[in-house]
């Protein structure tokens, strides 16, 4: 009972401690998980068991507290607007050490994904110039305006998204490199990055998920690996965080999806310039990881950030 009862305690400073914001949404949360009702074990009730547990553990966190107070103070609007259980989940993630949670620009985040949307974005927008109410999809196949709207809006009415944006980064590839291989979010750091423009605030930020990669498992040149969804990836001890190096040269998305020519990749038998077009492009020098992503970490919100690189620098 003793050791309850400190546990206890310690959970009661660690809540007197949060910012007002993390206070409400926190207890918020407990609430919900906590509410499991009576009867049987239906598939609902079991998920809600999960979540439970999945608190439990985090409330005997400190770093998980810590993480919560940086987003408050960093990044308050986060709290809005991702759907509770979702952030949770990956705040619990990055205090347990698997991934990286930091506050990055959605400029940042646009340059350093896969760009191959842009020119279907401009298609998009110099056909609604010349008709308003062209049909987009219809006319050229492709929905990028719309739903960047669509996100927009939700934003705007603060409607909470299901996924927080990631970047998928292979940090463990060569010394001081930083190496991005996968993204999710780029049409809602599009909406995001409008919006902050909307409110005369283009040096905002926003909460971004860091993925790490499976050291060994992303071996050039590609085609032998396949990459699996980031979820699924086994972290244990084999893998390299990207804030494990903050000096590291972020290079921007190597995927099939980036537009122009190959770049020159170490494989097995030494440097490859690859230019088929069935073989991933980008991965260009961008930017320090320090001067990109400010990591919400134990120690406070660590990490300057600089301005947007050049547009050309794909």
């Amino acid at each position: 009972m003793a050791g309850k009862a400190k546990i206890v305690r310690k959970l009661s400073e660690e809540l007197a401690d949060l910012p007002d914001i993390a206070d409400r949404w926190l207890q918020s949360l407990i609430n919900s998980t906590s509410e499991l009702g009576e009867g049987t074990l239906s598939s609902t009730k079991l998920a809600a068991t999960a979540r439970s547990k999945s608190m439990d553990a985090a409330l005997q966190n400190p770093e998980y507290f810590k993480k919560l107070t940086n987003i408050a103070n960093e990044a308050p609007s986060t709290f809005t607007q991702y759907e509770p259980n979702e952030l949770h989940e990956i705040v619990k993630e990055a205090a347990e050490g698997i991934s990286d949670i930091a506050i990055v620009k959605p400029e940042d985040f646009r340059l350093l994904a896969a760009r191959n949307i842009e020119g279907q974005i401009k298609a998009e927008a110099d056909l609604l110039k010349k008709d308003p109410y062209a049909n987009v999809e219809t006319e050229l196949g492709t929905d990028h305006i719309p739903r960047i709207n669509e996100y927009l809006d939700r934003f705007k009415h603060k409607l909470p998204f299901d996924e927080i944006p990631f970047l998928h980064i292979d940090a463990g590839m060569a010394p001081g490199v930083a190496q991005v291989i996968g993204h999710e979010g780029r049409h809602r750091m599009r909406a995001l990055e409008r919006l902050l423009s909307q409110e005369g605030n283009k040096e905002g930020t926003t909460l971004l998920r860091l993925i790490p990669s499976e050291m060994g498992k992303s071996k050039f040149p590609f085609g032998k690996t396949k990459f699996r969804d980031p979820s699924q990836i086994g972290y244990g001890n084999q893998t390299t965080r990207v804030s494990e190096d903050p000096e590291a040269l972020l290079h921007t998305e190597l995927s099939r999806m980036q537009p122009g020519e190959g770049p020159i990749v170490p494989t097995e038998s030494g440097p490859s310039w690859l230019t088929d077009e069935n073989q991933p492009r980008g991965g260009k020098s961008y930017k320090k990881v320090k001067d990109v992503f400010k990591f919400l970490t134990a120690f406070g919100a660590l990490g300057p950030l600089t301005g947007g690189g050049d547009e050309n620098n794909n």
